[in-house]
């Protein structure tokens, strides 16, 4: 099992300028420095002996642990503390725990409780201290070797606990950091996301709006237009139906002016005025017959009401087939609508008999802003809308499904 992993070590000689390190050697010396004053009568080969592990074992706890850390295995960490606890077992043989000597295990106890689990750390603090024991039984009398024994035995209980306390609070302010990182990234990601999301709606709004512009005011101005040609064509020859198609005309003005006043005020979604769907579609109809083409409307299925918004586009696709017939129709004499309601869907077709439709309908389809607002209407509900184009006439379908109850 990897054991837990602390941050990246320094490398190079500014390692060695880190504050723990610095502990880390004068501790190992001043153990060195206490054996070698207290104990002047030791054999000079056991003094040599101490010098030379307690060097080696000063580099180890450099060199070698710095390599261990990078590494971060079960296997390095073994190696690591199996050759640092031999050289300390070793340094206490020759120096017969002379001294201050026993100073030295304090680092290698503060490197296990940082990169071992608790019960490693015990078998690890358990051979030092058996050693420990064994070696001033042999060497002391039983009081010294006592007091001796607690002196250790609470230095490295102190060192094992408080290096296991700062390391836990290391990692803890760690993994702060990582996490206040992380949800300043998030809180980025998240304004980011708000402002784009933001900005969809103003596009779709104003998409909205362009739509519900070019079906109201085109369609009224339009049929306005178509009702000033008839009567400009009627003034001389029939007076009395040229004055009949302006009053259309104004009354259409009027309604144009009103709706597009409601729109801009409120923006408002329906344009049905609490009428439904058949009543305002017969409306249009009425329009439409009034520019002398003549409109059949059916209705197949049973009427009920339905979401607005899907009234609204079969309304707004009615509206701007009936336009589109006014404006590029050529020869068109006659226009039917249907509308069929069937359980899962609701839809709507209408058919004229004009010529030349090929050209008209790749003529509104280039132009057709209002076919494109159509089709985004119809695909916004899931539904689709289709043209088709024949030497009989051109025909436009919008399918939508029911949504369910």
């Amino acid at each position: 099992m990897t054991m837990p992993k602390l941050p990246p070590p320094k490398q190079g000689l500014s390692r060695f300028f880190d504050l723990p390190n610095l502990v880390l050697a004068v501790t190992i010396i001043a153990a060195l420095v206490t054996y070698v004053a207290f104990t002047p009568k030791a054999p000079l080969q056991n003094t040599l002996a101490v010098l030379a592990l307690t060097l080696i074992y000063l580099g180890w706890t450099f060199f070698a642990y710095n390599w261990a850390e990078r590494r971060n295995t079960n296997t390095s960490l073994l190696i690591y503390f199996g050759a640092a606890l031999a050289l300390v077992l070793a340094i206490f043989f020759f120096a017969q725990i002379g001294g201050g000597i026993w100073l030295i295990v304090f680092p290698l106890a503060s490197q296990s409780s940082q990169q071992t689990r608790a019960w490693q750390m015990f078998i690890f603090g358990g051979i030092l201290a058996g050693f420990f024991v064994m070696l001033l039984w042999l060497g002391q009398p039983l009081g010294e070797a006592l007091i001796v024994l607690f002196q250790f035995m609470g230095g490295l209980g102190f060192v094992f606990v408080f290096t296991r306390i700062a390391t836990n609070e290391n990692k803890a302010r760690l993994e702060m950091e990582r996490l206040a990182t992380q949800l300043r990234e998030a809180n980025a990601k998240l304004s980011e996301y708000a402002t784009q999301a933001e900005e969809l709606a103003i596009t779709r709004e104003r998409n909205r709006v362009a739509r519900e512009i070019h079906d109201s005011l085109g369609h009224y101005l339009t049929v306005v237009n178509v009702q000033i040609e008839a009567a400009r064509v009627l003034i001389e020859s029939n007076p009395t139906q040229a004055k009949e198609a302006l009053g259309k005309a104004q009354s259409l003005t009027r309604n144009g002016l009103t709706e597009i006043r409601r729109s801009v005020s409120a923006l408002r979604a329906s344009p049905l005025d609490g009428k439904s769907l058949v009543d305002a579609v017969q409306d249009l109809i009425a329009d439409n017959r009034a520019t002398g083409i003549a409109t059949g409307f059916s209705v197949s299925g049973s009427p009920h009401p339905l979401d607005t918004q899907v009234e609204v586009t079969l309304y707004r696709a009615t509206q701007e087939a009936l336009t589109n017939i006014r404006k590029h129709g050529h020869g068109v004499t006659q226009v039917t609508v249907k509308l069929s309601y069937f359980d899962d869907q609701i839809q709507l077709q209408v058919q004229d008999n004009g010529v030349n439709e090929l050209e008209r309908i790749n003529e509104s389809n280039s132009a057709g802003f209002g076919l494109l607002g159509l089709r985004e209407r119809a695909q916004l509900l899931g539904g689709e809308l289709q043209t088709e184009s024949s030497s009989t006439g051109f025909m436009l379908r919008v399918q939508l499904p029911i949504p369910n109850p």
